[in-house]
C-alpha cells in the first residue's frame, strides 16, 4: 500500500478533537502523513506530522486563537490494552 496522506479539517471549531488510531499496526511500513490545512498548523508548524509507529494512537485537539492542532496524548496504555485482547 505504502504511504497515505489525511489532511486536517478546513473549518474546525475551537476545541475539535481528532483521534488516530493504527488499528492494523502497519504505520511502520505505511506511513500516514498527516497534512494542517491551509490554514492551520500542528504543533505550531506548517509541515506534516509522519506518522510511522506500529499501532500508535493519537489526538489532538484544535486552538481556534493560534490556528493550530496540538498534540494532546498518546494514551500508550491503551494501546498495550487493545494489543493484549487480539
Amino acid at each position: 500500500m505504502g504511504s497515505f496522506n489525511v489532511t486536517l479539517p478546513d473549518n474546525p471549531n475551537d476545541g475539535d478533537e481528532i483521534g488516530i488510531f493504527d488499528y492494523g499496526e502497519s504505520f511502520n511500513t505505511n506511513n500516514l502523513i498527516l497534512l494542517p490545512n491551509n490554514s492551520s498548523s500542528i504543533e505550531f508548524d506548517s509541515s506534516p506530522y509522519i506518522l510511522d509507529i506500529d499501532g500508535i494512537y493519537v489526538s489532538f485537539i484544535y486552538n481556534d486563537v493560534s490556528t493550530n492542532w496540538k498534540l494532546l496524548e498518546t494514551p500508550v496504555t491503551l494501546i498495550d490494552t487493545i494489543q493484549n485482547m487480539s
